[in-house]
């Protein structure tokens, strides 16, 4: 069983940007960080954040890694709205993440629009004890509205075939 067909290693290059329909805004920076039990006050308290570098309030971190703010698709079948790649596999597969690095060069702000470029970079095979499976790696690069780069993540899925609706 070949996973690496050619259709597969075609994708490596494709790209899809997002583009945010609306801004960060305060609340869901306040959510998210009462959300990971983060109670700086750099992400809630504009006075406080005014006597900082940053002038005002910034999203904790991570943030920028997990939101789907800028996301204007449907809902699919699963209930899930993140982006994801239409691997052309003739199996039903799951899709586990294998790991993130992750760059952040500036803070994301209230005021963000994101826009959101996803690329792949590499497909590869590799062989378990089990069964073969494919790792996706994509570069992720956050915008903000004016075109500054504010983070990336070289991110790497793993497309593992269900084994047992495949036989």
């Amino acid at each position: 069983m070949n996973l690496l067909t050619k259709k597969v290693k075609d994708m490596i290059g494709e790209e899809k940007t997002y583009l945010a329909n609306e801004e960060i805004g305060y609340a869901s920076i306040r959510y998210f960080s009462l959300a990971i039990g983060d109670n700086n006050k750099l992400y809630s308290n504009n006075e406080f954040a005014k006597q900082t570098k940053w002038h005002e309030i910034i999203a904790p971190p991570t943030y920028i890694f997990e939101t789907n703010q800028y996301m204007s698709k449907e809902i699919n079948e699963e209930g899930y709205l993140g982006h994801t790649w239409d691997i052309p596999l003739d199996m039903e597969y799951s899709i586990i993440r294998g790991g993130n690095e992750y760059n952040l060069y500036s803070p994301l702000l209230p005021s963000t629009l994101l826009e959101v470029n996803w690329k792949i970079i590499d497909i590869f095979e590799k062989q378990s004890k089990n069964t073969k499976f494919l790792i996706v790696t994509s570069l992720i690069q956050y915008f903000d509205q004016n075109q500054k780069l504010l983070a990336k993540n070289h991110e790497d899925m793993i497309y593992m075939p269900n084994t047992r609706n495949n036989e």
